[in-house]
């Protein structure tokens, strides 16, 4: 009993040691007439504990206001309280940087979800290429079904001039073969009629004589 209560009170005194006074709750205003925050101590020696002191606390125009709102607690609680207050500051180190990363992993989503957009702008428009291509694709095979329906229209044409240009060429055999005998022909006739007015010629003579002609004469 005595061990323990001697402990107790020299953590009471070294807590106290700064103490001025303490209250059951917090003051408004020290002497100097400002008002009083209310503060927490996370030292060793008094790990959560509330305060209050003057604005001039360190100052030669301090007047000597400094106050503890809390009881004082046993040494479990000494010992528990700042590892537990370092265990709180640690998990709240890493929840900022944990919010840190979920803030980066957001931008990050951000910047993902605009390059899908990006990427899905850029697929519609492969697409709409692809089709343009396909339509012109279509396109260049009818006007070659188109070309091919015409060269063989050309080809029939080809064949049928060929046919007639021979149909010609055979025409223009016959009429050169058979036209030494036509010639012939014409010239036995040229030289019958020429044969004609020559007798014709003869038979007349006689009948002038004198430049006169004597048929009637002859009547």
């Amino acid at each position: 009993m005595s061990g323990s209560s001697s402990s107790n009170s020299n953590s009471s005194q070294r807590r106290r040691s700064q103490n001025t006074s303490s209250s059951s709750g917090p003051v408004d205003e020290c002497r100097c007439g400002m008002k009083l925050p209310v503060l927490t101590a996370w030292t060793d020696q008094n790990p959560g504990w509330r305060f209050q002191k003057c604005p001039n606390y360190g100052k030669p125009s301090y007047c000597g206001v400094f106050v503890w709102l809390d009881p004082d607690i046993c040494e479990r609680g000494r010992e528990l309280l700042p590892k537990m207050h370092r265990t709180i500051m640690r998990l709240e180190d890493e929840i900022y940087w944990f919010k840190r990363r979920e803030n980066c992993l957001k931008d990050e989503l951000i910047e993902y979800q605009k390059r899908e957009k990006s990427l899905e702008s850029i697929v519609i428009d492969c697409k709409r290429i692809e089709n343009n291509l396909r339509a012109e694709i279509a396109d260049s095979r009818r006007r070659e079904r188109n070309l091919e329906t015409e060269i063989m229209d050309c080809n029939k044409r080809e064949e049928l001039l060929e046919q007639e240009l021979h149909s010609q060429r055979v025409r223009m055999k016959k009429f050169t073969e058979e036209l030494p005998n036509q010639s012939l022909q014409k010239m036995v006739i040229f030289v019958l009629v020429v044969i004609l007015i020559i007798i014709t010629l003869m038979v007349m003579t006689p009948m002038f004589k004198g430049g006169k002609f004597e048929y009637l004469q002859l009547s």
